[in-house]
């Protein structure tokens, strides 16, 4: 019986190499299937992804992932698919396609993902349909106050430059650190001309509503899909994101109340003497929007406009203390336009040519939103004469269009000449979007210009800026891995006679 328990033995090793033959062979025409299946319907290419995992190890590493799709890109072309965290996304690359798509065919593209994690349905980044328009409607009215009535925003940041003078003046030329201090004065900028509420910087309530706003920005769930390599690729998503949608939910009731409560003060003033953006927008509410609605909004002007301005402002001192050269021609710029007698205008905004390229070239280089929020097709469209089928997930890489080695002259480098011709003047660029383009473009565009400009402007003619003795000047990383701000980095402030 003894050779009939060894050929049982040999027969269930057989079976299990037969088993495992099997299961390789159903894999390998899984994927020859799905291969042949792609070509026919003319999918984009894209490497291949594992189950469950899908391109999780060659998106993850020390380096972002907005650079790591660079590479990519290289490989696969301007339009290919990845599977990250169970979604299958269809990434656009490069400033022609992104523009023909967003542009051209932007009816195509201007859903957001409804059953996405990110989704918290706070204001106008998530929404679709019929809700988007209305918060649209909201967002633009804003904007045109701004566009129409500069002198009271500017009124308002000048209020904030001077803030941030006098605490770089306080600081008696030793080393600031300036992020908090921008923050609070950026902030503050935004409050008085949403909320007609102006706060001392040690207010706790300002505080505690700075603490929220970051929370919100630094949220893993809204900076997805730049944040997905925080994620771990074995637990699935949905437990994952319990407590940070917690903590978000928890900061965005703590803005939301702050509004509420000005809300509730401001509808007990008579109409005609309602003050402040909020004021003009609950007296000219269309009756169609919800006072939930309209508060999402605000919170969302709040939030990303707040952080758009102070970032991009964070961003162009770091790279006027990498080049001091940069430096010193604006500050010449200004000398010669507009001296040090009286403080810069957003009147003056167009004869300060080197100013404005300089921060036109800090938005390329930083890339605020480097990849896109995820959009999703709602109907089958051709890029590139590649099927996009309705229902994809799509993302518009916008850092491959500000990094174009075939658009820009030497892209990885700092060059506000980028920006300007042979005669000095400014030029526009079609490869340059640091606000977005197409449906779901930023309507804020007015609001985070007007506030860097006058504060870089001004600050640079009251101050020079340089990095402390015995440091090298700081380095051009973000402070984390989704994060819109650079490492919170010190600086000494000389003042000028103004």
């Amino acid at each position: 019986m003894e050779w009939f328990a060894h050929a049982l033995s040999y027969v269930r090793i057989s079976m299990n190499f037969i088993n495992i033959y099997a299961i390789i062979a159903i894999i390998f025409a899984f994927y020859v299937a799905k291969y042949v299946g792609d070509k026919i319907m003319k999918y984009p290419p894209g490497p291949v992804s594992l189950p469950l995992i899908g391109n999780y190890f060659q998106l993850t590493g020390s380096e972002s992932l907005h650079k790591k799709l660079l590479t990519i890109w290289k490989q696969y072309g301007s339009i290919y698919r990845l599977n990250i965290l169970g979604y299958n996304f269809v990434i656009i690359n490069g400033h022609e396609l992104i523009r023909e798509a967003l542009v051209n065919k932007g009816d195509s593209f201007r859903f957001r993902p409804i059953s996405f994690p990110s989704c918290l349905g706070q204001g106008i980044i998530w929404s679709n349909g019929e809700e988007w328009h209305k918060f649209r409607k909201i967002l633009q009215f804003a904007s045109r106050d701004v566009s129409l009535g500069r002198h009271v925003m500017e009124e308002y940041i000048m209020e904030g430059v001077q803030n941030v003078a006098e605490e770089m003046i306080t600081s008696m030329e030793q080393p600031t650190r300036l992020k908090n201090i921008i923050q609070k004065a950026v902030l503050n900028v935004f409050c008085k001309y949403i909320l007609r509420v102006r706060y001392n910087f040690d207010d706790r309530l300002f505080i505690k509503l700075l603490e929220s706003i970051q929370t919100i920005s630094d949220s893993a769930l809204s900076k997805f899909p730049e944040s997905f390599q925080t994620f771990n690729p074995i637990i699935p998503l949905s437990l994952q994101t319990k407590i940070e949608n917690k903590k978000y939910r928890e900061a965005v009731d703590t803005v939301k109340g702050v509004i509420l409560n000005i809300m509730k003060e401001i509808m007990r003033i008579p109409s005609g003497q309602k003050e402040g953006l909020i004021g003009k927008l609950l007296k000219d509410k269309d009756t169609s929007i919800t006072e939930d609605q309209l508060v999402g909004v605000l919170v969302d002007i709040l939030t990303h406009g707040f952080e758009a301005s102070s970032s991009c402002i964070l961003w162009c001192f770091l790279y006027l203390l990498q080049n001091s050269d940069v430096q010193r021609h604006c500050r010449m710029e200004i000398a010669e336009k507009i001296g040090f007698k009286r403080p810069i205008s957003y009147k003056d905004k167009d004869a300060l040519h080197f100013i404005n390229a300089t921060i036109s070239e800090v938005q390329r280089i930083s890339t605020p939103d480097p990849i896109s929020r995820p959009y999703y097709t709602q109907e089958t469209v051709v890029v590139e004469g590649y099927t996009i089928p309705s229902g994809s997930h799509v993302l518009f890489h916008t850092y491959s269009a500000h990094m174009d080695h075939t658009y820009w002259k030497r892209p990885h480098e700092f060059r506000p000449k980028h920006f300007l011709d042979m005669a000095g003047n400014l030029t526009k660029h079609e490869a340059f979007f640091p606000f977005g383009i197409g449906p779901r473009s930023c309507t804020g565009e007015a609001f985070a210009s007007q506030t860097v400009f006058l504060f870089v402007s001004n600050m640079l003619q009251r101050f020079q800026f340089m990095s402390p003795v015995g440091e090298q000047a700081p380095s051009a990383e973000r402070d984390h891995v989704a994060s819109r701000y650079p490492d919170n980095f010190a600086l000494c402030a000389i003042p000028s006679e103004l």
